[in-house]
């Protein structure tokens, strides 16, 4: 059986009053994903921060602890052992893509508020003048009345969803 001797401690100092730091280990890509390596401008990976918190010194006491075990040899003199970065391949770093990434879900909501606003309007107005009612009297029938105010609505979103559609398929 293996018994370390001594203890691990990590050079970092923490707040003792801040939540315990969290590596994350139930996602698998951060909620937003942008262009490029993560964490690219810190040089021992950033978050979760494997390097900072110890992570990697365990892991590398606890491999050279089975590859002892298993070639009953040190494997210290004959491993060295270096970190480096994951390969990634070329990328743009393109910042605006980062900013359409988080605020188009909110501006294709807000494109939606304007003509349903305006259908809300033209249905307060049918209600306050009784313009249903004075259709019905002149002989409308009732399927022709809610036909009418489909085709007006369909027309007034759909005006939007084709702008959105075209926006968001044209190459640029």
């Amino acid at each position: 059986m293996l018994s370390p001797q001594g203890s691990l401690r990590s050079g970092k100092k923490r707040n003792p009053f801040a939540p315990p730091p969290q590596w994350f280990t139930e996602v698998s890509y951060p909620l937003f994903q942008v262009p490029g390596p993560r964490e690219r401008e810190k040089n021992e990976g950033g978050r979760p921060g494997y390097y900072d918190e110890g992570f990697l010194t365990i892991q590398h006491a606890v491999d050279m602890a089975i590859t002892e075990y298993i070639s009953g040899k040190d494997p210290s003199a004959s491993i060295s052992v270096e970190m480096q970065r994951m390969p990634y391949p070329k990328y743009i770093d393109d910042k605006y893509l980062v900013a359409l990434q988080s605020w188009l879900p909110f501006v294709l909501l807000i494109s939606y508020i304007y003509p349903a606003i305006n259908i809300a309007k033209s249905v307060v107005y049918e209600k306050e003048k009784k313009l249903k009612e004075s259709m019905k009297m002149m002989g409308l029938q009732n399927w022709m009345h809610w036909m009418a105010w489909f085709i007006k609505s369909f027309l007034f979103l759909s005006t939007t969803t084709l702008l959105i559609t075209i926006l968001l398929c044209t190459r640029w």
